[in-house]
């Protein structure tokens, strides 16, 4: 997606020019879970009361798997499109990226990496985020059964281009290296990607990867 407009909603990528998280330094450190590799930011903070929040986890992309929806032409790409986001291929960004944020909707933002809510993992199944929720709306969402699933924005740094009809500018489109510019839990719209996966437990749950012990680690 990307000029200085908004993209058309379900195309996830912003072309060059498009909108960027805010950028601060940072320095970036690696827990290991049972299944993730998980990163994080030492001069973060978790600024929540936990016993107020819940937690919301899975997978935000599967890897390989096609895009819903055909994506409509705009500058810079060579016609309608699908696509599919490949494996790793958000690892590079999660190591480089200073601040991916946490949206509803891709609208409201209510969290961010660097803030300490979102930690994010590209693993072999695909791109996993593990959340920490206090916004009430979403909560409330959430325990009602009303998240449709995960979405993401990005900008494709390298991909292969195959045309599907030679009868019309219909493509397919291989990512295989791209920068995440956030993760959107989808309340009120459909995300374009199906197979995403949505966990909703209290933060007592957590185990062994708890947020007091995430807590801890981000205290600078």
């Amino acid at each position: 997606m990307g000029m200085s407009h908004a993209p058309p909603f379900g195309c996830n990528e912003y072309p060059p020019g498009g909108a960027r998280p805010d950028e601060e330094a940072f320095v970036s450190t690696e827990q290991q879970s049972p299944k993730h590799t998980i990163f994080l930011q030492r001069n973060s903070k978790v600024g929540v009361e936990l016993s107020m929040a819940i937690v919301i986890e899975g997978y935000v992309n599967i890897a390989g798997k096609r895009s819903n929806c055909e994506f409509p032409a705009y500058p810079g790409v060579p016609g309608r499109f699908y696509e599919v986001i490949m494996p790793d291929a958000f690892k590079t960004s999660l190591l480089q990226t200073t601040c991916i944020k946490l949206k509803v909707d891709h609208t409201r933002v209510i969290g961010s990496t660097h803030s300490g809510e979102l930690q994010l993992a590209d693993d072999s199944r695909g791109l996993w985020a593990h959340a920490l929720i206090s916004d009430p709306a979403v909560i409330a969402a959430a325990r009602s059964g009303c998240i449709r699933g995960w979405s993401f924005a990005f900008i494709a740094e390298q991909s292969e281009w195959y045309r599907l009809d030679p009868r019309e500018k219909l493509y397919y489109r291989k990512v295989k290296r791209a920068k995440l510019l956030e993760v959107s839990l989808m309340i009120e719209k459909d995300a374009a990607y199906s197979g995403t996966t949505v966990n909703v437990k209290n933060v007592e749950e957590e185990k062994p990867w708890s947020f007091m012990k995430l807590k801890e680690i981000l205290r600078p």
